[in-house]
């Protein structure tokens, strides 16, 4: 084995410019595929980073068929299935909410993710410093406390211990810090594992809601039980629930995913696709090696039937003729590891949460074993036929074909035919996939969304005293002058409207794709709804200002956009999108006609929107939440008229 292996580098060192050529392609196509092996690794088939992590599910309400896509419920239903569900050793909620936090040395705009203090339980995590949340704390009227994460407290706190126990403002409420997160603790994207954790104390809707989602549920199972176990419990829950509020639950589902699969969705698919296509190189790679062994082997002919005519056996010839292919294959995989590891350097440079658990990717031991075995596929694929075709001829008629002039004879042409068309057929198939690809991208890009596209820029601005968008006071502005919209929003766009370059400003409650989205349910004044099908009217709810279509370029259909005119003090009116109008107007025009979002009973007691809402206008249909999904009906009401 040693002469063999000093045979095979003298091979090498005699011949550098072949050798440089299968060494680079070997490393392109095992370094491609040894990146992506390690991120699907450490994204994809690596536990999460919590204790019994296999073992932690998101609760959703929906159907199967929206596969790992999961909505917020109510502090109801989870106070149902906390109570009832026994085949979970804990169930816990959140909502992801943001604030301006305030010290004496700074103020920031953060996010705040608001928990009950079973959330740590189920996570399985233990704040580095203080304590964690109690069950008291989420009892309305408790004592304002925060959580820190530890970016959060190594940013303003100067990573100092001494924090516990001092006070930050949240809005205009004083919490009282009484613990810091662990430094590697992440949850729920890079956003609220860089911020502050409140915990969550339901105001007095949701003590008497069941149709006012905003939370997140997740829980984790005893150990033993199955996923099908858990999930028949829930549709008993639901069923229950179901029974005992018909009016807001009639047809409440909840159904559990793997924390996993939520985390992974939106990039699995990415990332098996990617993985096909680098197989593909893989092969293209190997089958370009084998051409150039196989090169190699036939300029090599004489000598290989020289040394078996003076008695070296086949085994002999194809074991050398293996290594020497092996040889190849692991200079290949080094060179490619270094290629990988430069390819992760970059995967850690691309934007916050354009990737799930970016921060966990990372060379591991399983990577290495993998690795070696993609080179020993590698080796076997690449030199298994031209060691074949060495060592099978026959060596007189070898010499006899070399004393006339001839290279290699009509079998080996055909060998190295078919390998080439292989090769060919494989770079094909790639080139096609690609260009669909690129062909998909191209067609993205030039997409028309239902709004201006270029020279939009936005951002999220917040009031010095904002608590959250979730920390709701109802009370109806007794006059235009305390409106929120004119006291705040309306100085900062007239400001902005100044500025170089800028033509117009607008602004609303939500933009398309940011996910900032309220969903409202209706009545259309005038038409009744069965008594068996209530909250059958629902849409996605925008507030927007006068100049907000304008500055969109949204196309208006039928009657007109909402303006400046439009005011706390003027008639109430509301837009609708194209969708809505098929859907509950069709065959009639809707202008004119009234929605009306106050409810029934008790709900309209709680809603804030007492006045029907007349319609101006019916707007094109836009993209709202992710390209692909098809519109769904939506009004936009004046932004002073809420």
């Amino acid at each position: 084995m040693a002469q063999s292996l000093r045979f095979a580098l003298r091979q090498i060192v005699r011949n550098p410019g072949f050798a440089a050529l299968a060494v680079l392609t070997l490393a392109l196509g095992i370094g491609a595929n040894t990146a992506m092996f390690t991120v699907i690794d450490s994204v994809l088939l690596r536990p999460l980073p919590y204790r019994d992590a296999a073992r932690i599910v998101a609760i959703t309400t929906g159907s199967i068929a929206e596969h790992n896509a999961i909505h917020t419920t109510s502090w109801l239903n989870y106070l149902d299935v906390k109570e009832q569900a026994r085949q979970f050793q804990d169930v816990a909620a959140y909502t992801i909410d943001f604030g301006v936090v305030r010290t004496p040395q700074m103020s920031e705009a953060t996010v705040s993710l608001k928990a009950t203090a079973s959330l740590l339980k189920v996570l399985g995590v233990t704040p580095s410093l203080g304590r964690p949340f109690l069950d008291s704390d989420n009892q309305p009227g408790s004592p304002n406390v925060v959580m820190l994460t530890f970016p959060f407290w190594r940013e303003h706190f100067g990573s100092d211990p001494h924090a516990i126990g001092e006070q930050v403002h949240i809005g205009d409420a004083p919490y009282t810090i009484v613990g810091v997160l662990p430094a590697d603790f992440r949850f729920s994207g890079n956003d609220a594992s860089s911020g502050v954790w409140i915990p969550y104390q339901p105001d007095s809707a949701s003590l008497k809601e069941r149709n006012s989602n905003f939370l997140y549920l997740v829980g984790s199972l005893r150990a033993g039980v199955s996923l099908q176990a858990a999930q028949d419990e829930l549709t008993a829950i639901a069923r229950g629930i179901a029974q005992k509020d018909p009016e807001h639950a009639r047809d409440l589902k909840l159904r559990l995913v793997p924390l996993r699969e939520v985390v992974t969705a939106k990039a699995k698919p990415v990332f098996l696709a990617l993985s096909g296509a680098l197989i593909l190189v893989l092969l293209i790679a190997c089958a370009n090696v084998a051409n150039l062994l196989l090169a190699r082997c036939l300029a090599r002919g004489q000598e290989l039937a020289v040394r078996t005519a003076l008695g070296a056996s086949r085994r002999a010839l194809l074991l050398q003729m293996l290594i020497e292919g092996g040889v190849l294959c692991a200079i290949g995989a080094a060179v490619g590891l270094g290629l990988a590891i430069f390819m992760l350097q970059g995967v850690h440079h691309f934007p916050p949460d354009l990737l799930p658990r970016a921060e966990e990717i990372h060379l591991h031991l399983s990577v290495f074993l993998a690795l070696l075995g993609v080179t020993i596929v590698v080796t076997l694929l690449s030199s298994i036929a031209p060691a074949l075709v060495a060592t099978r001829s026959d060596p007189q008629a070898v010499l006899q074909e070399g004393s006339r002039g001839a290279s290699f004879g009509p079998g080996r042409s055909r060998l190295s035919g078919l390998m080439v068309a292989g090769e060919v057929a494989l770079s094909v198939i790639l080139l096609v996939s690609a260009g669909l690809m690129f062909r998909t991208l191209y067609k993205l890009q030039h997409l028309y969304l239902g709004f201006e596209q270029d020279n939009i820029t936005s951002f999220i601005a917040f009031p010095g005293n904002a608590a959250g968008f979730f920390s709701f006071d109802k009370t109806q502005a007794k006059s235009q002058d305390q409106s929120m919209a004119l006291r705040v929003y309306q100085p900062m766009a007239d400001k902005l409207r100044q500025l170089p370059g800028v033509v117009d400003v607008g602004y609303a409650n939500g933009l398309p794709f940011e996910g900032i989205d309220m969903n409202t349910s209706f009545d259309v004044v005038g038409q009744t709804r069965p008594a068996d099908e209530p909250n059958k009217n629902q849409a996605l709810m925008r507030a927007v200002s006068g100049t907000y279509v304008g500055t969109m370029k949204t196309a208006v259909l039928r009657g007109r956009a909402i303006t400046d005119e439009d005011t706390a003090t003027s008639p109430y009116v509301v837009m609708i999108n194209q969708t809505m109008a098929k859907q509950y107007f069709a065959g009639r025009s809707p202008i004119g006609q009234q929605i009306d979002f106050a409810g029934k009973g008790k709900d309209r007691e709680n809603s804030g929107m007492l006045l029907p809402y007349t319609i101006v206008g019916v707007l094109a249909d836009s993209v709202q939440t992710q390209i692909g999904q098809p519109p769904i009906p939506e009004v936009d009401l004046a932004y002073p008229q809420i």
